[in-house]
């Protein structure tokens, strides 16, 4: 989709942009400085500094073609921005996540070595109740020889349920949620009727999780 700016300033090698519109997503300001001795290795590369929905992004990105780097880089972001991308209807709750290296090809990931983490996530197909807090990474195995990305996904102390899960993603721009979840012991009961709708609890009360699909 066509990038809309306004209030720009500075030079193509030092600048700001006041606004940035893309894909329905409103960010800035956002401030870049270009490294041009990476132009000698057919990329245009760039230190980004931005304000995204409710949160940031600060890293290193370069350029080429329909292929986009990251390295070192951090983004924070209100995931009821986002709502209008799932499948699974809309959610709230902070995410942050820490890229130490990301190969992009038409926007999708070829290559992914990063961390994420979403506080206080709230989902209404599972009541109203917090749900907690839960991390998702990208080992460093995830290295481009595979055509799948895979991620582990777990709860943290603070969620109140077990979570051992895997999230994969495809050339194809598929992506497949599959694990175990359960209520804790001892936690409010309406946390297991939440988890109802997934179906019939195996005889230690887990249940499957599966959210399939392609983007």
């Amino acid at each position: 989709e066509a990038v809309q700016t306004s209030g720009i300033s500075g030079s193509i090698w030092r600048g700001h942009v006041d606004a940035v519109a893309v894909a329905s997503v409103n960010a800035g300001p956002v401030d870049w400085q270009l490294h041009p001795f990476t132009l000698l290795t057919g990329k245009l590369a760039a230190t980004l500094q931005a304000e995204l929905p409710g949160g940031f992004a600060d890293g290193r990105v370069a350029l080429r073609g329909d292929r986009i780097w990251l390295e070192d880089t951090k983004l924070a972001v209100d995931l009821g921005q986002f709502t209008r991308y799932s499948s699974i209807g809309p959610s709230t709750g902070r995410a942050r996540i820490d890229i130490q290296r990301a190969e992009l090809r038409d926007l999708w990931p070829a290559e992914l070595v990063a961390e994420m983490t979403v506080n206080n996530l709230a989902y209404p197909g599972v009541g109203t109740a917090p749900l907690g807090n839960y991390q998702l990474v990208f080992p460093e195995t995830n290295n481009g020889d595979s055509s799948d990305i895979n991620g582990t996904l777990t709860a943290l102390d603070s969620a109140p349920y077990e979570l051992d899960g895997t999230l994969t993603l495809s050339a194809d721009r598929g992506y497949a949620l599959r694990g175990l979840i359960a209520a804790k012991s001892g936690v409010n009961a309406a946390y297991s009727r939440g988890l109802q709708f997934l179906g019939p609890a195996d005889s230690e009360g887990r249940r499957q999780l599966v959210f399939e699909g392609t983007l």
